[in-house]
């Protein structure tokens, strides 16, 4: 008897230690869940997801609103169209590789339901949602301390400001630090209006920004900013050629210079 203990001991032991090896061998084995899922589709969301897209970040749109979900397909984001805590949901949206939620949208019911579902689900440190307007203070007083706990993405901005930021001719763009262009060059460059939304540090971990105040990139990070429309002084200088600092990627639509990185295509 104590020897057929042993040998399901073993095994147990053995297909533990062999499991991943062997899945990664065979390229079977589930990526690592450090991407997104992000509850919202709309313009501002799609363009987040975009900018995370490009670096192979797994991301996941979902949105109840079907224009919204027929954008993100046709911008080939992957999308679920439905309420993501829906029994549906549970058999049909694919999240394998997602590990965090971002709520970047302007369903206050729905933001608050699906923040409560994947705080179950991924853990209070994995998940992120906007802040309310200041119009919602009687709200905010209101809610579960468990869903305050989860604001502040973005620098403690809410939906609107996003939406009206971008309605402002803010783009969003990539900017690799270098030991030439750091944090503070950046800040100046755009007089301390850029909204930098996601880091990816020198080991490529990608994190949301909640606190502009206690982020203190290194010089070979890399930041997804909103940034201001350019003045039309800089503009014209740009055109005509001369020099600017900063490893920048434009958003799309936008030509670069010849002296700044190609399209990010955002």
């Amino acid at each position: 008897m104590p020897l057929v203990f042993m040998l399901i001991i073993a095994t147990v032991t053995l297909q533990s230690l062999t499991a991943r090896p062997v899945a990664n061998l065979l390229k079977v084995a589930e990526p690592a869940e450090y991407g997104f899922l992000i509850l919202g589709a709309n313009p501002v969301a799609r363009m987040i997801g975009k900018a995370l897209k490009k670096y192979e970040v797994p991301v996941t749109l979902a949105d109840t609103n079907w224009e919204n979900v027929r954008q993100a397909r046709m911008e080939n984001l992957q999308v679920y169209f439905g309420n993501p805590v829906s029994e549906h949901a549970s058999t049909h949206l694919d999240l394998t590789g997602i590990g965090k939620l971002l709520v970047i949208s302007p369903y206050k019911h729905m933001n608050s339901l699906a923040t409560y579902h994947f705080l179950d689900w991924f853990g209070s440190k994995c998940v992120f949602s906007l802040a309310e307007g200041d119009q919602d203070q009687k709200a905010r007083h209101q809610t579960a301390e468990k869903i305050q706990m989860t604001r502040g993405l973005f620098d403690g901005v809410s939906y609107a400001k996003l939406a009206s930021l971008v309605s402002q001719g803010y783009t969003l763009k990539t900017t690799q630090l270098s030991e030439e262009f750091g944090y503070q060059e950046f800040l100046n460059k755009y007089q301390n209006k850029a909204l930098v939304l996601f880091t990816f540090d020198s080991k490529e971990h990608v994190a949301p920004v909640c606190s502009m105040k206690d982020l203190k990139p290194e010089d070979d990070w890399i930041l997804i900013s909103l940034v201001p429309p350019q003045a039309r002084k800089e503009r014209k200088e740009k055109e005509g050629g001369e020099p600017s600092a900063g490893g920048e990627q434009l958003s799309a639509g936008t030509d670069a210079p010849a002296d700044e990185s190609p399209s990010s295509t955002i």
